[in-house]
Formats: structure tokens, sequence, C-alpha cells
């Protein structure tokens, strides 16, 4: 008892020094402090039941089936290789090397728990809070010429608080794979604000700052974009533009247009590191084909604009989200949807002219909006998503701190109680969207049909809508969306590749032969060529099965599916030598597949090897 009192007696004076310390704090700071804590309650209590839901959509290539991340020695096969390089033969227009790092950190500490990815983002979120109050409190210091009160805290916390609940960052921050995104915002901001912090010096902030931009650039892309936002600042915020010297602090006027490079050196420097280790990785800076090969050069600049004013209406009206939008392009500027995007446009283009000659804040606000914006902007070097909510994490930024800039104007017209009970209202609404939207994401089956239901024009969504279905044993229900997403799109090779998987479990080999050959003729890859070989497996033409198992492994040494296959087909022989071989190639590429490890426990057992038939059985009990 005396030491449980004694402890009690140390905790209450460890809270009695910090209050201490608190009340020494000057009312300003007080308040940002407690605004701070405030903000990251919000920003993780908000994302909360996302840590309930399991892996969705892309986490189970990424995560689950992803030997990169199941040990240290893949880290120099992950920096020099692309963000998809551990499927055989999947080429990608993404270098995202930390995506896999923090992945493998994941994966060390948490195993195959979805919760344990979901808390990464959680944190990573948070962080990205708690920056957006510093940052803004920290432009706001500079727009009012380095003097602070209580009503420019609000109106900084005011902007983190929207942007923690924010319905729009759900997909980003509640998805496995919206790492990319949360982790490269919060390098991203965090070299921006220790920018911010340097006043010009070679300081501490400012090599921290380089080194932040780093580890943005390898998280992902849009990165590149910091030089030129770091410039906006300057010319925003700064009469004149320090230039960091050895000793002393120099200036030089922008108004005559000499702007010194010297202090954006490091940074560039950065960029073309990162270029190098990008050209090896991916051989190129965008070497796999576009996207929409049907569209001219001309559509995709006329595009554009639509693409641009969508991310707009998301940012002030973010309702019916969706986790694939169908691209349907503007053929003309002069179609009426393309010609009020382009008025829009435009608009927005005058509003930052007149913002950068009257309001700094304003001005740099709406440049944060458009700059990580530009990169996705181009639809050939995109991904299947030609629009998409997580591209809109970090030029959220921008939206609140134009937010601010109107909330400034709330405080000086109308007071603080306008503010606050305006803030309470839309943090709430907010709030509501984001915690529900989150439930969206709980698993493939909800997600897929919420999808369905807003994009049915869409063959991804009714393929991934088909899968969800097929993992759930509805088999019926699978082969009518794959059926669905092949009148939408008939070179739909993964529909074909998943009906043939299911026709083999019902035992309809001559339908699954059909769609195994419809595959063929549309792409003679290595999954092609295993479904046929599992349909001739299936019907008893074991030389056939084995010389398309063997082709498949021809054109994918390492293909996880094939081996397995073919390691049941030896099984079936009697060669268990030969199956124990490939079941455990298959395993080395796929080192989660507990059916893998599973039937290399039965061949040990039908050799009589007991204790290795434990140890595998082990691993598959333990990666269910």
């Amino acid at each position: 008892m005396g030491v449980l009192s004694q402890y009690g007696k140390d905790k209450e004076s460890d809270l009695m020094t910090i209050y201490n310390k608190f009340k020494d704090l000057s009312r300003i700071d007080q308040f940002k402090y407690l605004s701070i804590f405030i903000i990251i309650l919000v920003a993780f209590g908000v994302s909360a039941n996302s840590l309930l839901n399991s892996f969705t959509y892309d986490d189970a290539d990424q995560v689950l089936e992803n030997k990169l991340i199941t040990n240290i020695k893949y880290v120099p096969d992950i920096f020099l290789s692309n963000v998809w390089s551990f499927k055989e033969q999947m080429s990608s227009n993404y270098y995202r090397p930390l995506m896999h790092i923090v992945y493998m950190f994941n994966y060390h500490l948490f195993g195959l728990k979805p919760w344990g990815y979901h808390l990464t983002n959680i944190l990573f979120h948070t962080g990205c809070s708690v920056l957006v109050l510093l940052i803004v409190l920290f432009l706001i210091k500079r727009a009012n010429k380095d003097e602070l009160s209580t009503d420019h805290v609000l109106v900084a916390f005011s902007a983190a608080l929207l942007f923690a609940v924010h319905p729009i960052h759900t997909e980003a921050v509640t998805w496995v794979a919206g790492l990319p995104e949360v982790s490269f915002s919060f390098f991203y901001l965090g070299a921006l604000y220790l920018y911010m912090k340097t006043a010009g010096a070679w300081s501490k902030y400012y090599w921290l700052s380089v080194s932040f931009f780093l580890l943005a650039m390898f998280c992902k892309e849009p990165a590149v974009t910091l030089p030129v936002l770091l410039f906006v600042y300057d010319l925003s915020f700064c009469k004149k533009i320090p230039v960091p010297g050895p000793k002393s602090v120099r200036s030089m006027d922008p108004c005559l247009a000499k702007l010194s490079l010297v202090r954006y050196l490091p940074y560039l420097a950065v960029i073309a590191i990162y270029l190098i280790f990008r050209l090896i990785a991916l051989g190129g800076i965008a070497p796999t084909a576009p996207r929409h090969a049907d569209l001219k050069f001309f559509s995709y600049i006329i595009n554009i604009f639509p693409l641009f004013v969508q991310y707009l209406q998301k940012l002030v009206w973010p309702l019916d989200l969706n986790a694939h939008y169908v691209l349907h392009p503007v053929r003309s500027i002069m179609e009426l949807p393309g010609l009020i995007a382009l008025v829009i446009s435009l608009g927005f283009g005058l509003a930052l002219y007149f913002a950068k000659k009257f309001n700094g804040l304003l001005f740099f606000g709406m440049c944060l909006i458009l700059l990580p914006l530009i990169p996705v902007l181009y639809i050939p070097v995109l991904g299947e998503n030609t629009f998409a909510e997580r591209y809109l994490y970090l030029p959220s930024v921008g939206f609140f701190i134009v937010l601010s800039v109107l909330a400034l104007g709330i405080l000086d017209k109308f007071g603080k109680r306008t503010l606050i009970a305006s803030l309470i209202i839309l943090a709430s609404v907010y709030t509501f969207g984001t915690v529900k939207r989150n439930m969206i994401w709980r698993n493939d089956l909800v997600l897929w049909t919420d999808t369905v239901r807003k994009s049915p024009d869409s063959a991804i969504a009714q393929n991934n809508m088909g899968i969800a279905y097929q993992r759930e044993g509805q088999f019926d229900k699978a082969l009518e969306h794959f059926t669905t997403a092949l009148k939408l799109d008939p070179k739909k090779v993964k529909a074909h590749n998943n009906m043939c998987v299911i026709y083999l479990k019902m035992g309809s080999h001559d339908e699954a032969l059909s769609h195994a050959e419809a595959a063929m003729r549309i792409s003679a890859g290595p999954d092609e060529y295993t479904n046929l070989a599992n349909v001739y497996q299936g019907k008893g033409e074991l030389a056939k099965a084995l010389a398309c198992y063997l082709h498949a492994i021809e054109l994918a040494p390492e293909a996880p599916d094939a081996h397995a296959n073919l390691g049941l087909l030896y099984y079936k022989q009697g060669s268990i030598d030969e199956a124990i071989k490939h079941y455990k190639l298959a395993l080395a590429a796929s080192p989660n597949a507990p059916e893998t490890n599973y039937k290399i426990g039965t061949a040990y057992l039908k050799q009589g090897s007991i204790a290795q038939a434990i140890e595998y059985y082990q691993y598959a009990i333990k990666g269910q």
C-alpha cells in the first residue's frame, strides 16, 4: 500500500508540475497548446471507428500478397523498382518506396492485423491536422505583421478542426492503401512549416525541412510541387526574399525580378536525387501506356478544366462520395459541361490574380489548392481511377487557409460568437459525414455495394463487386456482376479470369474453358495461362495443364498461383518432392498464403514427415 500511495503522490506531483508550467505560459500560448490537444483528440476520434475495418480494395495486393514487406532484405528491391514490382510483369508509373517501408514496419509490428495498418494512417492524419493548425497560425502571424491574438489562434484552430473532420479525407485515411497520401502530406506540410520557421537562415529548421521534403518525395510524386509553393510563400509574405548566408541574412527585392535560387537549390537537389532513383526503378519518367488512349492530346488538355472543377466541388460540397468515379470526357470545350468548367477555372485564375495583389494569405491558400492538384489533372499518367477523392487530401489544406480568410472577416464584422456557432455547425455536419463514410470502407462487400450503386457504369466497380460476392461464396451474384463488367468493357480480362475461377469451383469445366480462352485472346499473360492450366487440370488433361503452368512460370518465374497449382498437379501424380518444391516457390513469392502452407503440410504428412507437417499447418493457421 505504501508503494501505491507513493506512486499516487508522484503522479499528482507530475500533474501539478505540468499545470504550473501551463499556467506560466501567456494566454495565447495556453490557448495554442489547448487547441493542439483538442485537435489531436478530434482527429484521432473521428477516424477511430475505421480501426474495426478490414483490408479492402487494393489492400489485398499491397499488404496480404506483398512479399516485399515481409523481410528487410527486400529494401534494395523496394528502392530500385516500381510500386507494383512484387507482382511480376506489372508495370507502373508510380514510384513510392516509403509506402513499402511503412508497410514493412507495420507488418513486423502488427502482423496482418488490419487495425494496426489503419492506426498508422490515423496517426499520420492526426499529425497533419496539428501541422495545419501550426501553419495557419504562422501564416496569420506573418500576414498580421508578427502580431497574434487569441482570436487568431481561434481561426487557426477552426481551420485545423475542419481539416481533421472533413469527409473528403475518408478515402485517404480509412483506406489502408491511402497511406502514400497521408504520409506524403505529413512530410510535405512538415517541410513547409519548418521552412517558414527558418526566417531565411541556414538553421537546423532549414535542413530539417529539406530532409522532410526528401521523405515526402519518396512517399508520393506530387511532393515535387513543394519548391514552387515555397517560392509562392516567399512571394506572398516577404517584402524582401531572404537569402541565407553562412553568418548573416541578406535580402533581394523580388520586385526587381532578382530572386536568388540559392535558398531553393537543396530542394532542387532532392528532386534530382529522386529522379535518378525513379529513372533506375521505372526505366523512364512515366513508362506505361497512357490511360484512355482513345483521347487525343487536345482532349487531355480540355478535360483538365472539368476535373479541376470537380475537385473544387467536392471540397466545398463533400456529398455523394464514391470509391470509383467514371470518367465521362468532354470532346469539345464548347460542350456545356466543358464551357462551364472553363468559366469557373478562369474565375479561379482571376481570383488568384487579385488575391496576389491584395491578400497574401488568400493567394497562398489558393496556390496550395492548385499546385498539388496539377500532377493529377493530366489523365494519361494516372491509374484506373482518373478522379479520386484522396487526391484532395493535401489541397484541402489550401481550402481551409482560404476559409481562414473568411473566418477573420466574420470575426471582424460579426464577432467571436458567430464564428464559434458556424464552426460548431459545420464541424458537426462534417464529423457525422466522416464517421458514416468510414463505415462504408469496413469491408469489400459494403464498399463495392455502395460504389456500384453510385457508379453502375463502372466496369471496375462491377468486377470488384463480383470479387466481393465470390469471396462470400455467392457465386450466382458474382457471375451477374462479372457479366455486367464485360458488357461495359468487353476487354475486361480480369472479369473473364474471375468467371473462369467460379465456373471451375462449380464444376462447369466447359464454361470455365470458354472464359479462359476468351481471356487468352485479350491478354496471354501468366494469370491467363495459369487459369487455362487449372481448367485442363480440372478436366484431367494433365499434359496440357503442365505445359500451360510451365509457360506461365516462364513468363513470370515467381508466379505464386502457377507454382501452387503445379505443385498440386505433382501431388496428385504422386511426385511429392516436386510438389513441395513448387509449393515452396509459391510461398517465396506470397509468404502469407495460408492455403499454400496447408498444402505443404499435407505433402509432408503424405511423406510421413510429421514434425514438418505440423510446422506448416501452424503457419497456415497463423496466416488466416
